[in-house]
This record gives structure tokens, C-alpha cells and sequence, in this order.
């Protein structure tokens, strides 16, 4: 996996000897030679992560952490800190300032690649996120909220009195809920508490590595664990097997050694994590909904209608069956806009929205594509089906005045016009269309539009058709 990779130390012989390592491995490195380079690089060249020396000459490693977890373009940046000592102290330091992971030096090469290609993909994760959508159209931009509320904590061991004593040492450290959990349970894909656990803490040692690994690789291979922070505590794993364990996706793997206080500060550190990722995926979401949703009547908007029209017809023509397409439109609209104002006509299409649904089946296409005007689509309906939706669907309307104002009612009517695609008349009326289903939407379309346009110079309220010619 390639990344620009700054590494960060004052040593020049270290930083010669990690820049080679590195490149040999495919990364790109840039050097700093102290903390304020490091945090100025940071900002001009943009690295994907940052190795970070404890020891920078000028500033402390930990006041460089916090300065880049300070700016908004630097504090995504994974940083992994390099110490000359094993000190569980200054771990711990480090931890709280922002460091994604601590390593003691020496390093073992295997191990330090693993764990760069480790936090990589989750900077890649983060990545991916900003590309499926405009920042500044879905709030993506916005600060993220500090997450208060406990989360859920995992403790996966097939010795129940090792979860139970792990469990209890981390009681005084956390406000969390701390779960323990056999192997099996830990994969149970259902809703319960284990599917929504933010973190797993795997206590492998005792079971051999080959069981630990294989854990790792099915909790990031199932939808309720993928996203969740994995910490592997082991004894018995061997330096190329613990870059193996990041490899299969865990976020630290940690001896037994460890402390409660230390442990619990990583969970803490994958579950802002973990919630933070999870917060800019809900907004994306939320994004892309708002992106296909008119905004007045909750129906789909046209964007949304041409792509689901599409694979409609896709799904008509690997079927030969049928496809209504309807054009909806309130008669004398902007008469009721003129006469009550546009509080009253919004109040009119929203009720509009709301008995169209209840007379539509779920799987049925509906859409608002303009003002006034609706987009129905139905699969497997013939003709005459079709006329009886859309009588239904104009006396719906008609059939209950709106109130537009309190105590005020008004009478309102529908005019529809339908086109029936049928694939099985592939030399007809529609064929010319067919080279590409886009073309051939916006052509169904256009036919039912030009029914409607029928309805309302017939005299309105009523419905008309035009059909595929053989």
C-alpha cells in the first residue's frame, strides 16, 4: 500500500535508516528534522501518517500531538511515536496527547510495515468517506461532537474467568459496558449486544495464534463488527504473526502485561474512533437521503427517479413484463397559490404526497419531479390495470376537500397521463429508444407527459394513455 509517510526525529542517522526501510517497502518518505518542521510539513505536504520521534530537539512529541490533533487539516493524520524506552508512563503520555500507536525501539521491520498498512487503510476509510460526497452539501465539513455517552466494550475469551477478571479490572478505568463474550457469541450476527460492541478487547492467549487470527479475520469480515476497534491481547504470538494480527485488522495487539489503566486507554482511543468514523458515515448517509428526497413532501425527487426508472425498465426487459409509466399533475395549481398563497399550496401537496402513498404499494415508484407534478412508475401493469391507478389516484383527490387554512376548504383535481412500455414489442413505437435505458426513461416519460397533456385539453380530472405501437 503506498502512502506518503513524515517521519519525524532529530537523529539523522535514524531518520536515513527508516527513510530506506520505507522506500523499500513502497512508501513514500518525507523527513523532518524537529517538531516545528514536522508540523509545518504536516501542513504543506499533506503525509498520510506521521512517525514521530519521542525525542524532537525543539518541542516535546506530546505538545506536537496535540498541536496537530488541533487543526482541523492535520487531525486526521494517524501518528505513530517512536521511544527509545519501553515505558509504560510515557506510553500512556503519549496516548492521551493523540498517538495512534506506541512503539519501543528497536522495531521489528515486519511489524512497524504491518502497522503502517494498518493505519492506512483507516486513513484510506476516512478518505473514501470525503470522496462519496460534497463536503460542504452533507455537513461533512462540520466539527464532530465529542462522544460522552458510554459505548459498548467486548471482552471475547473462551475462559469465562479471564473475561470476568479482565472485566473487573477495567471497571474502575471505564463508565462503559463492558460484555463478556465466548468466541462463538462474539460472531453472532443478530441484534443483540454483541452486534452493536464498539470494541473487542480478544483475549487470545491460551487458544494458539492460529485461533486468534482467524478471529480477527471473521470480526472484520461481518457487518455488525466491521467497523468496530479490535484489540488483541496475546502471549503467544510470535513478531511475524503480530504483524499479521494488524494485517487481519487489529487496531493494537498488546501482552498480557498490560495494564487495566493502559488498556482501558486504548479502548477509550478506539471507541472516539470508532464513533467518530461512525458519525461522518451517518451524515453521509443522511446526506445522500437528502440529496434524493424532496424536501417538501419526503417523495423521491427526480434524481432518484430517472436512476430507479432505469432499472426498472432493466428489470421489465430481462422479464418481458410490462411498465406503467404516470405523469401526475394538479389542475389550475397556480390558482390556489394566487388565491390563498404558497403556505396553502405547500399544505396541498404535502396531502397530495400523503394519499398517493396510501394508494400506492410500497415497491411502486412516486416521486415529485415539479411543482405540481408526480412521477408514478409500476411494474407488471398492463393497460388496463393502469387505468384503474390512475381513476383511483384522481379520486383520491377529488373525492376529500384540502384544507388549505383552518376552516377553509377547497375542491382540488388530478389529470394523469399513462405510457405502457412493453418490452415484448421491441420493433414498435418505443424501439428507436432503447439504445440506452437513460434515453429510453426520459422517452417513457415524455409519452406519459404527452397523455396529460391530452387529460387537460379534454377537460382535466381524468385520465389518458398512450401505449407501445407493434
Amino acid at each position: 500500500m503506498n502512502g506518503k509517510v513524515l517521519i519525524a526525529d532529530e537523529v539523522a542517522t535514524n531518520r536515513i535508516a527508516l527513510k530506506v526501510k520505507l522506500g523499500a517497502a513502497a512508501f513514500s518518505p518525507v523527513l523532518a528534522t524537529s517538531g516545528e518542521e514536522c508540523l509545518r510539513l504536516a501542513q504543506t505536504d499533506k503525509p498520510d501518517l506521521i512517525i514521530l520521534d519521542v525525542n524532537l530537539g525543539d518541542i516535546s512529541a506530546d505538545q506536537v500531538l496535540a498541536r496537530l490533533r488541533l487543526a482541523a487539516d492535520t487531525r486526521d493524520i494517524p501518528v505513530l511515536v517512536l521511544s527509545s524506552s519501553n515505558c509504560e508512563v510515557q506510553r500512556k503520555q503519549m496516548f492521551a496527547a493523540g498517538a495512534d500507536e506506541v512503539f519501543a525501539k528497536p522495531v521489528d521491520e515486519q511489524v512497524l510495515q504491518s502497522r503502517l498498512r494498518n493505519l492506512l487503510r483507516r486513513r484510506q476509510e476516512w478518505a473514501d468517506l470525503a470522496h462519496n460526497a460534497e463536503q460542504g452539501l452533507i455537513g461533512f465539513a462540520e466539527a464532530e461532537s465529542e462522544f460522552a455517552s458510554p459505548g459498548t466494550v467486548a471482552i471475547v475469551t473462551d475462559f469465562p474467568e479471564v473475561g470476568l477478571k479482565l472485566r473487573r479490572a477495567l471497571s474502575g478505568e471505564l463508565r462503559d459496558q463492558c460484555l463478556v463474550l465466548t468466541c462463538a457469541e462474539a460472531l453472532q450476527d443478530f441484534d443483540a449486544p454483541q452486534s452493536r460492541s464498539d470494541v473487542f478487547v480478544v483475549h487470545g492467549y491460551g487458544t494458539g495464534p492460529d485461533a486468534h487470527l482467524s478471529l480477527l479475520s471473521a470480526l472484520r469480515s461481518r457487518a455488525a463488527s466491521r467497523h468496530a476497534g479490535i484489540i488483541l491481547i496475546s502471549d503467544d504470538l510470535p513478531q511475524g504473526n503480530r504483524g499479521i494480527g494488524y494485517d487481519l485488522g487489529a487496531d493494537a495487539v498488546v501482552g498480557p502485561q498490560i495494564s487495566a489503566s493502559e488498556l482501558a486507554l486504548r479502548i477509550r482511543q478506539q471507541m472516539r474512533a470508532k464513533r467518530r468514523t461512525d458519525q461522518r458515515r451517518e451524515r453521509i448517509q443522511a446526506g445522500l437521503r437528502l440529496a434524493v428526497i424532496d424536501s417538501l413532501t419526503g417523495l423521491y425527487n427526480r434524481r432518484y427517479a430517472m436512476a430507479r426508472i432505469a432499472t426498472m425498465i432493466e428489470q421489465a426487459q430481462s422479464q418481458n413484463t410490462p411498465l406503467a409509466v404516470m405523469v401526475a399533475d394538479l389542475d389550475r395549481f397556480k390558482a390556489v397559490n394566487d388565491q390563498y398563497g404558497h403556505r396553502a399550496g405547500n399544505v396541498v401537496l404535502i396531502e397530495v404526497a400523503r394519499r398517493f402513498l396510501d394508494s400506492l404499494r410500497a415497491e411502486d415508484l412516486l416521486s415529485r419531479i415539479g411543482g405540481e407534478e408526480f412521477l408514478i412508475a409500476i411494474s407488471g401493469l398492463q393497460a388496463e390495470g393502469a387505468l384503474k391507478v390512475g381513476k383511483r389516484l384522481c379520486d383520491q383527490i377529488q373525492s376529500v376537500p384540502f384544507e388549505v387554512q383552518p376552516g377553509v376548504l377547497i375542491d382540488v383535481t388530478l389529470s394523469v397521463g399513462v405510457h405502457i412500455y412493453d418490452p415484448l414489442c421491441s420493433t414498435g413505437f418505443d424501439a428507436v429508444h432503447a439504445r440506452t435505458t437513460e434515453s429510453l426513461s426520459e422517452h417513457l416519460i415524455e409519452c406519459a407527459d404527452g397523455a396529460l397533456m391530452q387529460s387537460k385539453v379534454s377537460g382535466r380530472n381524468r385520465v389518458s394513455m398512450t401505449h407501445s405501437a407493434a
